[in-house]
């Protein structure tokens, strides 16, 4: 469960779509003040420590799992499905109000919109890209891990906008046997 921090930015940012008890930790914020080169250490230190507990648990599956994602930020939710085998995205699916939209597999991965087919490995390159080297004087950055550790949440959220999150979101994570 998020807890409370003062900084309502993130639980409105992320609370539509996380699921009672998925985050392990209180979101990881930083101060607008603070100048980007004091914090892309810590911010890039702790989004390593997660990615070497993912890496320990995708090797362990050989690269198969499944994972779920939502759409950051307030747009209408969804969410979107992703099935990867031998670290490749072979599937992809949209539940929309809890209804299947569509579909994709195979080949036909990536033919329709939504969120990009890409693995866990490939969206803890865009969080570190992306959104955690943001410049803290015009963007609020969050990170949160799902409870076993891997990436749940990487938001960059700008200053003195109500809807402008932008980020990864992960709400769950199943690994093949």
């Amino acid at each position: 469960m998020l807890a409370r921090t003062g900084l309502p930015w993130i639980a409105a940012a992320v609370a539509a779509g996380l699921a009672a008890g998925c985050v392990a930790e209180v979101p990881e914020t930083s101060p607008a003040a603070t100048p980007p080169e004091a914090t892309d250490s810590i911010w890039l230190e702790r989004l390593d420590e997660s990615r070497a507990v993912w890496e320990s648990l995708r090797d362990a599956t050989g690269g198969t799992y499944q994972y779920e994602r939502h759409q950051v930020g307030f747009a209408p939710p969804f969410q979107m499905f992703f099935a990867v085998e031998d670290g490749v995205v072979v599937g992809r699916r949209l539940v929309f109000d809890g209804v299947e939209q569509w579909a994709e597999t195979g080949a036909d991965v990536g033919t329709h919109d939504g969120l990009p087919p890409l693995t866990i490995d490939e969206l803890y390159d865009v969080c570190a890209s992306d959104f955690l080297r943001r410049d803290e004087r015009e963007y609020r950055l969050g990170f949160e891990r799902l409870a076993n550790g891997v990436l749940g949440t990487c938001v960059a959220d700008k200053l003195h906008c109500s809807d402008c999150a932008e980020g990864v979101s992960i709400r769950a994570v199943t690994l093949a046997p």
